[in-house]
């Protein structure tokens, strides 16, 4: 992985008025369960904290009205969401970031009229999601991005782990260089929501709690949207898991399966397993990832390709839970598995079965320590998005 080098070492002097785009179509929208909403956020929160950035509006480009968030989750914000229009018209701004929404051609060129420095700050594997629309029917899936040649933009500021698949894609669709953003994670998302969950259940605690059972439940919460994050292997990894040891399954749970689970060859699939027709695996919708944590879990096992940073990852550890994984980005938290290999990785299920209840404190400190370096507040975090302000004025 490409490395990130922050160059800034001290107050320049330059105070920029910065925007960053969402999309908030009514106001009772939560920000809790919508990772990028969060990336949002959390971008805000340490733009704010850069010696070179004055203020940072939230420009919503959805039909929520700002007279609307009274009392709701976004009042905390509300004095600092605007309209499009007044993104143009009535605030000064210095940059515009492209975020959660990117703006019409007419906005893009109204702004370059105000001298409006446009950026692009990609959240996903555009690349990926970009080739699969290039050869799949994408009936009914709103597409992620505009891909089209879209002049503008002074900067794209792409996340280290699929900066060099993406780079030449945004630099060639925006017709601006590339750069790496670090990516950047807020423990105050999950902490609200686990809290809370906690809270209603009854739950002595908003973190993991031992199994008294030898058999452990496992939970996959891959979205199954695209390619690059599927249940696929979690499910052949589980299949070996059982097979080597069936006694250290209690069921296993598949999340996320809603537009999959009617699909003929995946029932098919399914049904050929023999933990499947042990009765110890089931297919489910989508529930707020605390929940399924604390109600159904005792292990998580995950699964990527070319995305190998991921907001649940952090969500899971954060809480105490096994994770077992194959990011190599992430290698040092919880238990790395290699690419596709299902043997490996039913291996460590079986590892964390027999052995993770016995420093299961442990681990939740070291996950932490190891996530803290993702936080907003990390020096180096700030200081490359500093400079990468800075070096939009050169």
């Amino acid at each position: 992985m490409k490395k990130i080098k922050s160059k800034i070492k001290k107050d320049t002097g330059r105070k920029l008025s910065v925007g960053i785009t969402i999309k908030i179509e009514k106001a009772t929208d939560s920000l809790w369960t919508n990772g990028i909403k969060q990336n949002s956020l959390t971008l805000r929160k340490m733009f704010l904290m850069l010696p070179n950035v004055k203020e940072c509006k939230l420009i919503n480009f959805g039909a929520a009205r700002t007279e609307d968030f009274k009392n709701t989750e976004w009042e905390p914000f509300a004095k600092d969401i605007i309209s499009p229009n007044d993104s143009l018209n009535k605030e000064k701004l210095d940059v515009i970031v492209t975020a959660m929404v990117s703006p019409t051609e007419e906005y893009v060129q109204k702004a370059l009229t105000k001298k409006i420095k446009l950026v692009k700050q990609i959240m996903g594997n555009e690349y990926e999601m970009f080739t699969e629309q290039v050869l799949f029917q994408y009936e009914g899936i709103t597409q992620t991005n505009f891909y089209g040649r879209r002049k503008g933009y002074v900067a794209n500021w792409l996340s280290p782990h699929f900066f060099e698949q993406n780079k030449d894609l945004m630099e060639i669709i925006s017709d601006a260089p590339a750069s790496i953003g670090p990516y950047i994670w807020d423990s105050k998302y999950i902490e609200y929501n686990s809290s809370r969950i906690a809270k209603l259940e009854k739950r002595e605690s908003a973190v993991y709690i031992p199994s008294e059972k030898g058999e452990r439940r496992i939970s996959v919460f891959e979205p199954n949207i695209n390619l690059v994050k599927t249940c696929i292997t979690p499910i052949l990894a589980i299949e070996k898991m059982y097979k080597k040891r069936p006694d250290l399954v209690a069921r296993s749970k598949i999340f996320c399966t809603s537009r999959i689970k009617k699909k003929k060859i995946f029932i098919e699939f399914v049904k050929g397993l023999d933990v499947y027709n042990s009765s110890k695996l089931t297919v489910e919708n989508r529930f707020p990832i605390a929940f399924s944590l604390f109600k159904y879990s005792d292990i998580v096992l995950a699964h990527q390709r070319n995305l190998e940073l991921n907001y649940a990852y952090f969500d899971v550890a954060w809480l105490g839970y096994p994770l077992v994984h194959n990011s190599k980005t992430l290698e040092g938290l919880g238990y790395y598995y290699n690419g596709w290999n299902a043997d490996e990785a039913s291996d460590k299920l079986i590892e964390v079965a027999n052995t993770f209840d016995d420093n299961y404190k442990e681990y939740l400190t070291k996950s932490r320590d190891y996530i803290s370096r993702f936080f907003p507040e990390a020096r180096e975090n700030r200081e490359v998005y500093a400079q990468l302000f800075e070096d939009l004025f050169k």
